[in-house]
């Protein structure tokens, strides 16, 4: 599965109702108004930048402020999984901007209709932006660092939410079918000389194919190389723990070779938030590709293998290198060789073409 330049998925613990007239069971607006909103709340818990998200003036301005100050600033979620202090500044000081245009141009209508209708509502004629909003963006203006003029500083790690539907058929899903995963990742490229602590492309592409296949995780061994910090862990874990029924095992293993990415795919699994929280068999191990070449080192990456027995491999932008394929396609031939079942194990792999020689 080659990987693409979407990043997040089709989110929502609102309904996502499709067709215009047909209303969320969670705000009541009608379909197409509730996702123009839910774009907000997406493009906030996943830290997108404020340029790249749609302001949704088309609602007016009660039905936006009233999204804004509910299901994003006192969300209780985010409250506890907030973005970054950076991003939060950007974010608030972009939406009340917004919020401050719509409602100008908004008055300025009101204005000049009382001249031919005096019976403009009065909810419309006295709304104003609710002062929690703009405690918010005070606070964080107040205990924001000082940074020296033209000086470059990297994002800071942050809580990254991620939002979808299990059933997207659905015209309206109850609240029980909104999922979403969360987890404390890196904002740049490489930190602590490693790639791993943020989640890639591929892994995006690879959670809404599996996703859309859930019968591939449910009672069955997961194997997962190169996990990073969890992302695509998190969401099979949570497919496996809202799947599977009263027979069944589900098992998931998440493996890396980095201590840091380690701890950290660690503590993302096991934040309270998380479905994988009560998964009852997922476990984070180390495993080093390149131990499937040492001849005194294969032995025990067998033993390890045998012991998980996956029917399931997965992987999403675990090659970056052409030095990694050799060691990868040895433990995976390792791997597929000791499914659970009679039949061989299957692997997914999601890569992101970057190098021509890959």
């Amino acid at each position: 599965m080659a990987g693409d330049r979407r990043k997040g998925l089709t989110v929502t613990k609102h309904a996502l109702p499709e067709r215009v007239g047909v209303k969320c069971d969670a705000c009541g607006r009608a379909g197409y108004q509730c996702l123009l909103s839910l774009g907000l709340l997406q493009g906030y818990s996943a830290l997108r930048h404020p340029r790249l998200l749609s302001f949704p003036s088309q609602l007016g301005f009660l039905q936006v402020h009233h999204f804004v100050l509910s299901s994003i600033l006192l969300n209780p979620h985010l409250s506890q999984f907030p973005p970054s202090h950076t991003y939060q500044l950007s974010f608030w000081k972009w939406i009340i901007e917004h919020l401050e245009l719509l409602l100008g141009d908004e008055a300025r209508a009101i204005k000049s209709f009382t001249f031919t209708n005096l019976s403009v509502s009065l909810t419309q004629e006295d709304a104003e932006i609710d002062q929690r909003l703009y405690d918010r963006l005070i606070s964080l203006v107040a205990t924001s660092k000082p940074v020296a003029h033209n000086t470059a500083i990297p994002p800071p790690p942050s809580f990254v939410t991620h939002y979808w539907r299990a059933s997207p058929s659905a015209d309206i899903i109850p609240s029980m079918e909104g999922h979403s995963v969360t987890l404390f990742e890196s904002r740049t490229t490489i930190e602590s000389g490693t790639t791993g602590l943020r989640t890639w492309r591929a892994s995006f592409v690879l959670a809404q194919y599996l996703i859309a296949n859930p019968t591939l995780l449910i009672n069955k061994s997961v194997l997962e190389l190169g996990s990073g910090t969890g992302f695509l862990g998190l969401i099979v874990a949570d497919i496996q723990v809202n799947g599977s029924g009263t027979t069944g095992r589900d098992v998931l293993y998440l493996t890396d070779v980095n201590g840091d990415v380690l701890r950290r795919c660690h503590e993302n699994t096991r934040l309270s938030c998380n479905a994988s929280h009560w998964h009852k068999e997922l476990y984070v191990k180390s495993l080093d590709w390149f131990d499937a070449l040492a001849e005194d080192q294969v032995p025990n990456i067998r033993s390890f293998l045998d012991g998980i027995k996956p029917d399931l491999v997965l992987g999403a932008d675990i090659l970056y290198h052409p030095d990694m394929i050799a060691p990868f396609l040895s433990t995976l031939n390792i791997a597929l060789q000791t499914p659970s079942s009679s039949a061989s194990g299957t692997a997914y792999i999601a890569l992101t073409v970057r190098n021509a020689d890959l």
